[in-house]
Order: structure tokens, then sequence, then C-alpha cells
């Protein structure tokens, strides 16, 4: 295992540790008494339900709102969605009953299924925040879908989309067919399948010819795995992209590697394979940095999370509005994609997680 590999591992394992520690304490720490009510010094406790807590977005997104929550003197407990809407749903569900907290930030598994618990929530006062997606039936906006959710601070999974097939199309400009393999997290999950994958669909140039698709579950191990598989029965690709995560490219690269092939981008000659990342990890960002990457879609998973800590504690103390709809690259440090131009331009920039 390389170096990088290893601070990889070893950074994930500290942020899971982190979870458990400051989920624990927040529990422990919480009081009795309804969620809601106001007041400028009131002291706020936020259930925070991540989407899985072994998945590194979701950590360094926590890490970003337990900073937040300490600067504003709130306390946060963390909830494991499992990357399953029924546990995080039931999750929502008890936490409610448990009338222990003042508002709820969300990161949803199942979009529409979470919207019965956001409008119970509503309901008994609480404060509710999306985060990274949105609370509704529709994975494309960024304005609430719930009456009363106090926000929604949301990946554009539209855009991120479309800029990962025009990625892949400037990677195929000189090829005829371009045979391109595509590595999502779950197609199962709402703003994969129903969001980003007809999106690229549209965007590709007629040259592309999407040879493979595969589910790396948002993690390396499976994403290498689907990758080894798909170059057994296409080893002539010529651009691997994860339209999901930059865990899934770099699943797919350590496959590449594996399997003898080259690495390169536009000028590349045949038999090397471009890959085009998504979500702006520190890994993703130092390979686009070297140039052995065309792009990584740029998330800023702790600005985020700040933000929607700081809306929900401002709407239970009575200083803020609802119906806040904000979109990342409105709060984003570097815009919307990560390219060596871009990282050019902005020389400081450095990721916010590591995948």
């Amino acid at each position: 295992m390389s170096s990088t590999g290893r601070r990889m591992r070893r950074g994930a394992a500290v942020a899971a540790a982190a979870l458990a520690v400051a989920g624990a304490s927040g529990c422990g720490s919480a009081d009795g008494g309804s969620g809601g009510g106001g007041g400028a010094g009131k002291r706020v406790r936020i259930a925070f339900f991540g989407l899985a807590a072994e998945n590194a977005y979701t950590q360094f997104a926590y890490k970003g709102a337990q900073a937040e929550a300490k600067a504003k003197g709130a306390e946060l407990s963390f909830f494991d969605g499992k990357f399953d809407g029924p546990t995080q749903i039931k999750q929502i569900q008890d936490a409610i009953t448990s009338q222990r907290f003042d508002a709820f930030v969300v990161m949803p598994n199942d979009q529409p299924g979470v919207v019965p618990v956001a409008k119970q929530a509503i309901g008994q006062g609480i404060s509710v925040t999306a985060l990274q997606f949105p609370i509704g039936s529709d994975p494309k906006t960024a304005r609430p879908q719930v009456e009363g959710l106090t926000a929604s601070v949301v990946e554009d999974v539209v855009a991120g989309a479309r800029i990962s097939a025009e990625g892949i199309n400037a990677m195929c400009r000189d090829r005829d067919p371009c045979k391109v393999a595509l590595l999502y997290g779950s197609r199962k999950v709402t703003w994969d399948g129903a969001a980003k994958r007809p999106t690229i669909l549209r965007t590709l140039t007629p040259n592309v010819k999407v040879v493979a698709e595969a589910d790396g579950q948002f993690l390396q191990g499976p994403s290498e795995q689907a990758a080894a598989d798909i170059l057994q029965a296409h080893p002539d690709l010529d651009v691997l992209a994860s339209p999901s995560g930059d865990q899934m490219a770099l699943g797919g690269e350590r496959a590449l590697r594996a399997a003898g092939k080259r690495i390169g981008l536009g000028d590349r000659p045949r038999g090397a394979v471009a890959i085009i990342g998504y979500g702006a990890a520190s890994s993703g960002v130092e390979r686009v940095r070297r140039g052995s990457w065309y792009q990584t879609y740029a998330l800023v998973p702790q600005t985020m999370a700040r933000k929607a800590v700081d809306l929900a504690v401002a709407a239970v103390r009575g200083g803020g509005r609802k119906g806040v709809g904000i979109v990342q690259t409105e709060i984003s440090p570097i815009g919307d994609n990560v390219t060596r131009e871009v990282l050019r331009e902005h020389p400081s920039f450095r990721a916010e997680w590591e995948g």
C-alpha cells in the first residue's frame, strides 16, 4: 500500500472514531424537554443524520458540523444512516419521540421517503435542514419541498453530472468510438439513478460509447473490484469516470494500475486511460494538480455542513428565516469544478475531505 493510501485509511479511521465519540457524547449530554423554542442564548441540541458512518464524505461533513456547533454553543449528536432509507427514517422517528432535540440536520438516504418524518418533526416544533441532497421527490432542486423546512444546503447534482459528462467528452474528442466506463456510488439512490445518470447520458457526444456501468457502494474496495471486472471485459477502455465520488475513481485507478494500464489525459496514446473524478477529495485534487486525472467536480462538505448548522441554530434561536435554498456552488471557495487551470487560479485551495 502506498503512503497516500495509508494516510487516507488512517484519516478515515480517525474520522470514524470521532463520529462515534462525538455522537455518544452528544447523546449523553442532551437533557430532557421538548424540541423547539427560541432565545438568543438557548443551548441548541442538534441531531445530525448522516448518510453512513463508514463513508468518508459523511465523516468530513460531520467534522464541519461539529466545528460550527462548537462555535455556536450547540450540542451535536450523530446518527449512522448506513446508506439505508428505512434505517434513517426510524432513527428520525425515534429522535422525534425522544423529545431531546431542537433541530435536525439530515443527509437523506431516501429523499422522498424522509418527507413524512420531516413533516412530523416540523409539526413538533423541531427545525429541519436538508444537507447534501434535498428532502422531497425532486432530487434536482435546492428549493425546499416541505412546508416549514428551515433550509436545504445541497449539491447541484444536475450540474455535477453535466460537468462530468463534459469532461468525458473532452477526453474523447479525438476518439471514435471512445469507450467509457462509469462507476457510480449506487444507482438505487435517487441522486445517482434518477438525477445524475440520465443527465450524463443526454450530455455525452455521439462518439462516446458507454461500455460498462457499475456501482462501487461509495467505497474504494468495491469500486476496485468493479473496475477490474470491467477491464476483463473491456481491456481497450479509453475513459474511466465516476459521477458519484472520488472514492470510486480511486478504486478504479487501482484496478487500472494492477492491470498494467497507463493513465493519461487528452494527448495520451492508445491504450492509456483518462480518469475523471467527482467530489474534490484531497486525493482527487492532488491527482488533478499533478496532471494524472483530468478533473474532479468541486464539493465542499465541511463548508456546506457548517452552513446547515448555522441556519439550524439561527432558526431555533429565533433569528433565522425558513425556506432557504442554497446550492454548494454559492458558498464554494473554488466554484463548480477542479481542473489544473482552476487550481492555478486558486493555488491556496485545499480539499475539505479525504476519499
